[in-house]
């Protein structure tokens, strides 16, 4: 007695126009734990460096109570707040520098964690280099400012 193959070959599957393509059913987990081990080393670094940033931070807000007592002349002490807020805002630009990169590094490493003709994958460019660029084209798209119709148009 022959027993069906509950998990049907994609060589096998029917040619049915309407049919739901076998390709979008034919899920595996290499593609998600390559997804998952790309975003986990990219974060690692990030997370190291937000931290000791971070301790940085506190560490300069002690220094920065510390200095301003009473007796203290007031310019030392706008010179002292001037040059710690330069400091927390250099931190800050360093963090969003640093998610910048990871989100850059996740966006062009994600084709290759889909093989190409496999349930999700990314159309290939002139060249046949692959183009992670329709969601990247809608972020840059949404991040300008809309056009505000004018009533009398």
């Amino acid at each position: 007695m022959s027993e069906a193959n509950p998990i049907p070959n994609m060589a096998e599957a029917p040619k049915e126009p309407d049919a739901i393509p076998r390709a979008a059913l034919d899920w595996s987990v290499g593609p998600v734990l390559n997804a998952q081990a790309d975003l986990l080393a990219g974060v690692e670094t990030t997370v190291v460096d937000w931290l000791r940033r971070r301790h940085e931070a506190v560490v300069d807000t002690q220094q920065l109570i510390a200095s301003v007592h009473p007796g203290v002349d007031p310019a030392d002490i706008f010179r002292a707040q001037r040059d710690w807020l330069s400091r927390s805002f250099r931190r800050l630009a360093a963090d969003v520098e640093a998610y910048n990169s990871v989100s850059r590094q996740l966006i062009d490493r994600a084709p290759s964690w889909f093989p190409n003709g496999g349930w999700m994958s990314f159309a290939r460019g002139a060249g046949g280099s692959e183009i992670a660029g329709s969601q990247a084209a809608a972020t840059r798209a949404a991040a300008k400012p809309l056009r505000m119709a004018n009533k009398s148009e």
